[in-house]
């Protein structure tokens, strides 16, 4: 499999992810941008984005970020 970083990427936040989410853009003194959101609670990024905010929370024993830790690289089926 092969993909391009600006590609899209689809994870179902967890409560630990929500507030990833929101402190992240907190500490850049900003509102955070909408949450692209699909049925199933199926949140949409950018591969880029999606590393860039929850990259340093993904380590082993930390705060499940995304439910079931799955990462879909193609949109969800609802």
């Amino acid at each position: 499999m092969q993909m391009n970083i600006n590609d899209e990427v689809w994870v179902q936040l967890t409560e630990a992810g929500k507030k990833t989410y929101e402190k992240y853009y907190r500490d850049l003194k900003m509102e955070p941008s909408h949450l692209k959101q699909t049925s199933g609670d199926w949140a949409e990024f950018q591969m880029w984005e999606l590393m860039n905010i929850f990259g340093a929370q993904c380590f082993h024993g930390s705060q499940i970020q995304f439910k079931g830790n799955i990462l879909r690289f193609t949109p969800p089926k609802f």
